[in-house]
């Protein structure tokens, strides 16, 4: 009975038995050796494993990868920006001081020994931003998400 060899990325194994090899599940990748042979051969010329050999599809990279443009991710990082300076401008951001703690902290705050309009309204206003960036970044990667899972439903659906 003829043994062979089979060997993928420069592994070697065996020797195996036909039977042997059509119950491995192998695939197009392996080469085969047996004693006949000039040399390694792919295992798909060996005729009794043609039937049990699994064919591999070719590597993803041939296929081009959907890509998001440039002017539409600059259109969501415009339109992060403006979200951003939006709950800025909504939150109180551009209040004078006065106005800007009375908004915080009510207008018992000048009574409030801790608080100091002069100190305290520069803090507040680092909050409003600091969160109103954050809301923009946020609301922007979902949107840059959701464009690139449309982007890659689109390509699925064409397969």
């Amino acid at each position: 009975m003829k043994k062979y060899f089979i060997s993928l990325e420069g592994q070697q194994t065996g020797p195996y038995t036909i039977e042997e090899l059509k119950a491995m599940n192998l695939t197009n990748k392996y080469l085969v050796w047996t004693e006949g042979f000039s040399g390694w051969k792919n295992i798909q010329s060996v005729q009794e494993l043609r039937e049990s050999i699994t064919k591999l599809p070719p590597k993803i990279e041939n296929q081009k990868l959907p890509q998001i443009s440039n002017s539409i991710l600059s259109r969501i990082v415009l339109f992060s920006f403006l979200i951003s300076a939006s709950l800025f401008y909504y939150l109180g951001g551009f209040t004078e001081k006065n106005e800007l703690m009375e908004l915080y902290f009510g207008e018992n705050y000048l009574y409030n020994t801790n608080l100091n309009s002069y100190e305290s309204a520069p803090q507040v206003r680092m909050i409003i931003a600091g969160f109103s960036l954050l809301q923009g970044l946020l609301i922007g990667l979902l949107i840059y998400y959701v464009i690139k899972i449309n982007m890659y439903k689109k390509l699925y659906l064409k397969l």
